[in-house]
């Protein structure tokens, strides 16, 4: 098991490294409007970001004593990644409050049954969509989306794909890191999911409300007004 938590640790590390450098440069572009490299730059962040929520979920699964056994196999054989958080967040629950899964959410009491269906909500509303994407690009569809089949332009996942902007993958990679925390506490810790959880939420929450409220039009604005006001100098340092 330590060896598979420490490979997962190294891929977090590279994972992240990866997602600031390719953010940094769709940032310059979204500078500069260079629509062409927006567009593929935006994508390989989506990508990479996607991966790492696969990876957050192994690493945490692989975390000494955060899961037995039955609980890891039936994590890591589920059928999709979205589902594989879905198993992992029931399995912890199970665990903290000595319940068979089966039984999650009906045998958990009011509170903690609300707890588990926000969590499940927010995989379903803000992992999902990037999990979708990332599957999209991983089957080369980088301009065009088609079905499972491939029989055909899928017009929700060509809305997905043109719609994803980079200000959306970093508040979800944000939200993403919010989430990790919950549900590390729930799995791992003797206290800290009740004694923490209200300031965790908040946090999870506050990124959830910035992606409804959709304002990375006013994020790439001032990422080009800004940098028009540099001289001319300093934009070529800028562009290296």
């Amino acid at each position: 098991m330590q060896d598979l938590f420490s490979a997962h640790m190294g891929n977090h590390k590279a994972l992240d490294r990866a997602f600031d450098v390719v953010s940094r440069a769709c940032k310059d572009a979204i500078r500069r409007e260079d629509t062409d490299e927006i567009d593929a730059l935006t994508k390989t962040c989506a990508f990479l970001l996607g991966a790492k929520m696969e990876n957050r979920l192994f690493r945490l699964v692989y975390e000494d004593g955060a899961f037995g056994d039955s609980a890891i196999a039936g994590i890591i054989g589920a059928r999709s990644i979205e589902q594989a958080w879905k198993t992992a967040i029931t399995e912890a629950f199970a665990k903290r409050y000595q319940v068979r899964p089966e039984r999650v959410p009906s045998g958990l009491g009011f509170t903690d049954r609300e707890r588990y269906k926000e969590l499940i909500r927010i995989v379903d509303k803000q992992l999902v969509p990037v999990i979708t994407l990332r599957n999209i690009l991983a089957h080369g569809q980088w301009h065009r989306a088609l079905n499972s089949e491939r029989s055909r332009v899928d017009t929700s996942r060509m809305n997905i794909m043109m719609t994803t902007r980079l200000w959306h993958l970093m508040v979800r990679a944000n939200l993403l890191e919010h989430l990790v925390r919950l549900v590390h506490d729930l799995a791992v810790t003797r206290d800290a999911f009740e004694r923490d959880f209200d300031k965790h939420w908040a946090d999870l929450n506050a990124a959830s409300q910035r992606l409804e409220q959709n304002n990375y039009a006013v994020w790439e604005e001032n990422l080009v007004r800004r940098y028009s006001k540099r001289p001319k100098t300093a934009r070529r340092v800028a562009r290296g």
